[in-house]
């Protein structure tokens, strides 16, 4: 594997570590068949409605009572979800 691969997949890693981190800054809208088993399972990673991939871990405190109450929701998400039908 030649250096130029090397670096080029270090790159795409660090920006998917990016947006990730981005979008764990807002609230998202995910299905709840996928909530119920992150919540089963203590957390892991998931797609919200709006396609940004959110990793969620309940252990370290992210989701204690306040602190992520407080951020806004994402965008996107808000705009998919007001476009569903009551049931979808």
């Amino acid at each position: 594997m030649s250096t130029a691969t090397l670096t080029d997949m270090d790159q795409e890693l660090r920006e998917l570590l990016n947006e990730e981190k981005q979008a764990n800054k807002y609230l998202h809208y995910i299905n709840k068949d996928v909530r119920d088993r992150i919540l089963l399972n203590g957390g892991g990673r998931m797609r919200a409605i709006c396609g940004k991939t959110i990793t969620v871990n309940f252990q370290d405190g992210t989701f204690a009572a306040g602190k992520y109450a407080a951020r806004p929701v994402c965008p996107d998400c808000n705009h998919f979800y007001s476009g569903l039908r009551p049931g979808d």
